[in-house]
């Protein structure tokens, strides 16, 4: 198992991905959201990971009360929710985690809503 940044320090609430159709993988994420590839998943004969722990970590201080939403894809264009989002509550800094067990090709995250003095959130998949 790999450790990998679905996205990084992200301080403000990001848009969902966009829906302009084309380019190459990746290009309809929100900025600060990273694209994963696992081996696998449409088009592959790889078996891509059957398991993968996102874990959402919020930094700051003082209440805070966020949610992350992990969305995956299979050609890294068109992305959809990934369970319905991991909600973090309490005093900074906090953590949430959500197990996935789905086979996709791409995965990525995208902070959703955010309260409180934060000061910066990163999102890690094991997978």
């Amino acid at each position: 198992m790999s450790v990998y940044t679905l996205c990084q320090n992200v301080l403000l609430v990001q848009s969902a991905p966009g829906t302009v159709q084309g380019g190459q993988p990746g290009a309809n994420l929100p900025t600060g959201s990273l694209l994963v590839s696992l081996p696998g998943g449409a088009g592959s004969v790889n078996v891509p990971s059957t398991a993968q722990t996102i874990q959402a970590i919020v930094q700051g201080s003082g209440a805070i009360t966020a949610t992350v939403q992990p969305i995956v894809s299979n050609d890294g264009i068109n992305w959809i929710a990934y369970g319905s989002g991991i909600a973090i509550t309490g005093t900074a800094p906090q953590t949430g985690s959500y197990v996935g067990t789905a086979n996709w090709k791409y995965y990525s995250a995208y902070l959703s809503a955010v309260t409180g003095t934060t000061s910066g959130t990163t999102v890690l998949m094991n997978a």
